[in-house]
C-alpha cells in the first residue's frame, strides 16, 4: 500500500506540469523507448 503526504502530491504536480521547468517533459535524462516485435514463420516443407 502506497501512502503519500501533501509534499508528495506537490512534487507530483510539479513533475506532471508541462509548464514547470522541473517537469518531466523538460528533463534531459528522461526518454521514452518504444519497440515493436514482429513474429513470422514458415510451414515445414514450404
Amino acid at each position: 500500500l502506497f501512502r503519500s503526504d501533501a509534499g508528495d502530491a506537490a512534487t507530483l504536480d510539479r513533475l506532471l506540469d508541462p509548464a514547470d521547468p522541473a517537469g518531466i517533459d523538460r528533463r534531459p535524462d528522461l526518454f521514452l523507448l518504444v519497440a515493436k516485435t514482429v513474429h513470422f514463420g514458415r510451414r515445414p516443407g514450404s
